[in-house]
């Protein structure tokens, strides 16, 4: 092994270079760890944990032709995951199904429609602390969002079944400032007990 191979085989020093790297200024970060990642076997390890360390769903799709084995390789590297949450995107429920994300702590999953037709995607990552649901679009027969109890209910336990580490939920209304009153936000942080409920107006 040469002086520089020597050198490069330094966990600390692999690492140093890539978070300097993730945070210049003026240059493609991305590109640059991509080829840190060809330097050697450590490296590659150190480019993933930052290349995968916040995914959303079109990253997510790289992940579509791989077997299932190294699938779950790069969601152990995922600490923070955007998801569709809509019904219609089965490539995700094809990519999620068997995946564990043992280091994620937040969720940001898009709403697009009704809650009685919200869609909480297969995602199996227990160390989850903060639910990021975001309403993009919405459909309401009354001009609020959260009007049915009982659907409310289902979706808070469904909510707490798959996350049972969850301490927040934060819901952003992009829709319309009418769309959820102080009583129904009321309501739907009472389904959720002790976890916490953050409400985010939409912005016009």
């Amino acid at each position: 092994m040469s002086a520089a191979q020597r050198v490069c085989a330094i966990p600390e020093l692999g690492s140093m270079i890539i978070e300097l790297t993730a945070s210049s200024v003026g240059s493609d970060p991305q590109a640059t760890i991509y080829s840190c990642a060809r330097v050697n076997h450590l490296w590659f390890w150190e480019a993933m944990r930052y290349l995968w360390s916040n995914i959303n769903w079109q990253k997510l799709r790289a992940l579509k032709s791989m077997p299932i084995e190294r699938r779950q390789v790069y969601a152990g590297f995922v600490k923070a995951l955007s998801l569709d949450g809509h019904p219609s995107s089965k490539y995700q429920t094809q990519i999620l199904d068997g995946l564990l994300f043992p280091r994620v702590q937040s969720v940001n999953i898009r709403l697009w429609d009704h809650l009685t037709r919200f869609y909480l995607p297969p995602i199996q990552a227990p160390a989850l602390r903060v639910l990021d649901l975001n309403v993009y679009k919405v459909e309401m027969t009354n001009g609020h969002i959260l009007y049915d109890g009982s659907v409310e209910k289902r979706f808070a336990e469904l909510c707490k079944e798959m996350f049972p580490n969850l301490q927040k939920v934060i819901l952003r209304n992009g829709t319309q400032p009418s769309a959820i009153s102080p009583a129904e936000l009321q309501t739907f942080a009472a389904n959720f007990g002790d976890i916490e409920i953050v409400f985010v107006p939409a912005r016009f």
